[in-house]
């Protein structure tokens, strides 16, 4: 049962806060599980992002953004990082834009 299996792995991706294996679940999600998946994403988001933001101490690139938190494009990325109160502007070097902080909440 592909499907059973899928779902533990997500209760232990998010019970865990392990939000690259969960955005990498959301993708082969079997059936239609992933419509329950999107209610977990914007709160899982920023959570995430707080995590990043820490991590990846002082900036952090829009691209890494976009990938690790399953956005489409990194123009959605950035639409949703300026929403939730990130500080967006432009890298020094590489010339893509870069994420300096986050706000608290969404």
């Amino acid at each position: 049962q592909p499907a059973v299996k899928h779902a533990l792995a997500v209760r232990e991706a998010v019970a865990f806060d392990n939000y690259y294996a969960f955005f990498t679940l959301s993708r082969t999600a079997p059936n239609l599980s992933s419509y329950l998946m999107d209610y977990m994403i914007p709160p899982l988001r920023v959570r995430a992002l707080k995590m990043m933001v820490k991590a990846y101490k002082p900036t952090l690139s829009v691209r890494v953004v976009q990938q690790h938190l399953g956005f489409a494009n990194a123009t959605y990325a950035l639409a949703w990082l300026r929403r939730v109160g990130a500080v967006v502007g432009d890298a020094s070097s590489g010339g893509g834009a870069a994420v300096a902080a986050a706000a608290a909440a969404a």
